[in-house]
């Protein structure tokens, strides 16, 4: 595959604060609740008590005490590349409520532009992450920046998210032409490192250790290509085989078909 943008790219990847919690099961599949949302924040003011009797009333904001509030309510992602890697590494659902904790705002549930937010119930179940941790992986592995989402296959607005793709512009910086991407949520973000990844003509497999699972950028030295997505990986990898240990792995996914890439892994240790 040739190289489709071969320029430097710089994203900016941040989504709406938000927390998530267990919401009970769904014919055995465990369901996540968002719970908290950016209107949860205050907006250009709030209720306190008044300084003279106490009494509560409406206290309106300074531009910057906004701008502030505004701030708090972002959580922007230092590298999104290494936020798809960590999302492809989850394995269990205690793992995955941390990682969606840890981020915030999955995605917008409502159809429409950036910022209207949708408060009603938001509840997934684990396996529509599954299934889009997956459908990442396949992409990065097969090297195909569209893949094809069939109908009534993940959630209306994730398969949305996919048809929006991202939009970059190109600036000049030190005398060289720059792409700068920018996403608000974390599906968007995670969407657009792979199609950006993939476009500028990386090569990806999944980490060989059986109990890491991260996708990576290959990387060719001499005739060997790397199996291990770092260097610890490859050391630990190499002490169990050399003390013949072995290692239990608690892999949720595979209770509902997920987690076995067709390429890109070959054996584990």
């Amino acid at each position: 595959m040739s190289q489709l943008l071969n320029m430097p790219t710089v994203q900016k990847g941040s989504t709406i604060k938000g927390q998530w919690r267990l919401a009970g099961d769904e014919n055995g599949i465990p369901l996540l609740e968002q719970y908290t949302f950016h209107s949860d924040m205050p907006g250009g003011g709030e209720i306190r008590p008044h300084p003279s009797d106490g009494k509560p009333f409406y206290f309106h904001f300074t531009e910057e005490e906004s701008q502030q509030q505004m701030a708090a309510a972002i959580h922007s992602f230092a590298d999104p590349w290494e936020l798809l890697r960590e999302f492809s590494a989850l394995r269990t659902t205690s793992a995955l409520l941390e990682f969606l904790n840890s981020t915030g705002h999955f995605c917008d549930p409502t159809p429409g532009f950036h910022g209207s937010i949708d408060d009603s119930e938001l509840v997934y179940g684990v396996t529509d992450f599954w299934q889009l941790q997956e459908l990442f992986v396949e992409m990065l592995l097969e090297r195909r920046p569209l893949p094809d989402i069939p109908k009534e296959s993940m959630p209306y607005r994730w398969k949305e998210a996919f048809e929006e793709g991202f939009v970059f512009s190109v600036r000049r910086r030190l005398g060289e032409y720059v792409a700068e991407v920018e996403t608000y949520e974390t599906l968007s973000t995670l969407i657009a490192v792979a199609q950006l990844k993939i476009l500028q003509g990386e090569r990806f497999r999944v980490c060989k250790r059986s109990d890491c699972g991260r996708v990576f950028e290959v990387e060719t030295r001499g005739r060997r290509t790397n199996q291990y997505c770092g260097h610890s990986c490859a050391h630990t990898a190499w002490q169990r085989r050399d003390r013949k240990t072995k290692v239990q792995i608690i892999d949720e996914r595979s209770q509902f078909g997920y987690g076995v890439y067709r390429k890109g892994r070959k054996g584990s240790y």
